[in-house]
């Protein structure tokens, strides 16, 4: 089968005529004339990343918008590490030496661009990369493919958004009962954001300072607390006082202004009060509840549209949750000696194992690498819901991490389980073979350094690498708390892909008038903007036959994905 040229759509049929020569000079005669009509259905180009035979002479990339999936016209393409006239596409020429070809170019109308070299500069492995004015680079390393299609993510300005303050209730508070009552208003996510451990959606980058309570003989105890927490007021002992705690109402994290069928919920439990106190006595962020929650009930709202803020809007927590999931993690990468051990139990909305938006329905940090996690029944507003498990080890406490290892405090390794272990009625997740987490390396401008993370069965087939501009805002939350920063938006600049036994890449040279081409295809750092490199790891388990680089598709890699590895690096 014959790959369709650019100006050909899939599915055409044309004719052909094939003329065999035998001889040459005079002698040249005609050996075999075949004048038939021949029937060539041209196969459309893969849908992602790589794909026909292995790099030999022949490419051919396409260059699609990764928000439409449309084609992009006169997008940029390179292939290798800087621009040079090296391909040479008249085989007669070959002998002479010289090349006369670009390995650059630019997309025709439907996205196309292709190079041919008779000589030895287009064989694999190579570096591919392909970019556009408004839109950020990507590039496969160390490709060995012959059809490529790259997607380009738009750089887009920061939405507009809106957020919904109030009130969780139905919470059943006792006084002095030892317990702190509270709840976590969550934003659904989606896969993506969950296997790269993106939780702003869960936990509110937002603080405010809030006065906890007043201790007798020590005074007001005021505390960092993120804004979609909500604590209902409430009545506690310390020593022989009584301790009024005071309302903290929830504001959620930030929605999309105009962001359609919205489930938002509130999961609700309680916190020893002892670990309250010593929280609050020992100047810690009240944030610090939240992996200590032990999940008990969930409520929920949902809007078909956010038109806007909202305030004094009550989520009824009055939907018990069942702690029947039993949760084991074992069988850790060395690297993650010491790591704390977090289960998941989410649901998906659309009944699938996470290929619709998601909500986490309980949480425990495990004791031992065991534990218990609640999961809700698939009825009322939850019928029709699909279940899955994700395990996590991470560093929660990153001041504990010993001189050297400082580098762990954002790392982390996960695995997603969506083989129907996890029901309405629980289940048991059991999850093992996690990969190992890594140091990352700027090494000079542009050449990034990491570990293979692999670990026994669990191989890394692909790596992904995003290197961003973070806008950050910095803001006093009052007098008696201090300064904050939050990232409030990321732009994806480049995107790197590299097969699992690679471990590291070099950024290539870009040619004047590409764009950014000044600054490397990144940017300059504003006052309140920085750099910053995500790294991601995955093992594709739910793929039969593994994952290969050079013929498979990455827009798809979330399907199979069970294993995962991230860390991120701040940039100079």
């Amino acid at each position: 089968m014959l790959p369709a040229p650019a100006s050909s759509p899939a599915g055409n049929d044309t004719m052909v005529t094939v003329t065999a020569q035998t001889g040459s000079g005079s002698c040249q005669s005609s050996l075999v004339t075949l004048a038939n009509t021949v029937t060539i259905t041209f196969a459309a180009p893969a849908s992602g990343t790589a794909g026909g035979c292995r790099l030999d002479d022949n490419l051919r990339v396409r260059v699609l918008d990764a928000a439409s999936g449309g084609p992009l016209a006169g997008a940029y393409v390179m292939v290798g590490g800087w621009e040079g006239d090296i391909f040479e596409p008249d085989f007669e020429n070959v002998l002479a030496g010289s090349a006369t070809a670009p390995n650059t170019g630019r997309t025709d109308a439907h996205g196309y661009l292709e190079f041919t070299d008779h000589g030895s500069a287009l064989l694999g492995p190579l570096m591919v990369t392909a970019g556009l004015e408004g839109y950020g680079y990507t590039s496969y390393a160390d490709s060995d493919a012959a059809d490529l299609v790259l997607y380009l993510e738009p750089i887009a300005t920061p939405p507009a958004t809106a957020t919904i303050e109030g009130q969780v209730t139905g919470l059943p508070v006792v006084t002095r009962d030892g317990w702190l009552d509270a709840a976590m208003v969550m934003n659904q996510l989606g896969l993506d954001s969950l296997v790269r451990f993106r939780f702003d959606d869960l936990l509110a980058q937002e603080k405010d300072c809030w006065l906890a309570a007043n201790i007798p003989l020590i005074g007001d105890q005021w505390a960092e607390m993120p804004t979609n927490v909500y604590v209902p007021g409430q009545v506690e002992r310390y020593i022989i006082f009584n301790i009024t705690v005071n309302e903290h109402r929830y504001t959620t994290v930030p929605l999309e202004l105009g962001a359609s069928d919205q489930h938002i919920v509130a999961l609700a439990g309680q916190v020893p009060w002892s670990d309250v106190v010593d929280l609050m006595l020992n100047g810690g962020s009240l944030a610090g509840i939240v992996p200590l929650l032990e999940v008990q009930r969930i409520g929920l709202i949902q809007r078909a549209s956010i038109g806007g803020d909202e305030t004094d809007v009550p989520i009824d927590a009055g939907t018990t949750l069942d702690a029947n999931a039993g949760c084991q993690l074992s069988d850790k990468h060395p690297s993650l000696a010491g790591s704390d051990d977090l289960c998941l139990a989410l649901g998906d909305w659309t009944g699938g194992q996470g290929s619709g938006p998601m909500f986490i329905m309980g949480f425990k940090q495990l004791a031992g690498g065991t534990g218990t996690v609640t999961t809700v029944a698939d009825s009322g507003p939850y019928a029709g819901i699909g279940y899955l498990g994700f395990g996590v080890s991470a560093y929660l406490d990153s001041s504990t991490l010993p001189p050297g290892d400082e580098w762990k405090s954002a790392a982390t390794s996960g695995v997603l389980d969506r083989s129907g272990n996890l029901g309405p009625g629980g289940g048991s997740l059991d999850f093992g073979q996690l990969l190992g987490i890594t140091p990352l390396l700027l090494s000079g401008a542009a050449t990034y350094q990491w570990n293979d993370v692999s670990y026994s069965s669990s191989t890394v087939e692909l790596t992904e690498h995003a290197l961003e501009l973070l806008d950050t805002s910095t803001y006093s939350i009052g007098s008696n708390c201090g300064d904050i920063t939050v990232v409030t938006n990321r732009s994806t600049l480049w995107k790197v892909y590299t097969p699992g036994g690679t471990t590291s890449f070099t950024l290539p040279t870009l040619p004047a008038g590409w764009p950014r081409a000044a600054d490397g295809g990144l940017a300059s750092p504003g006052a309140d903007q920085l750099l910053h490199w995500s790294f991601a790891a995955y093992h594709l388990g739910l793929l039969a036959g593994g994952f290969d680089f050079d013929a498979g598709d990455i827009s798809t890699l979330l399907d199979w994905v069970t294993h995962t590895s991230t860390n991120g690096l701040d940039l100079p």
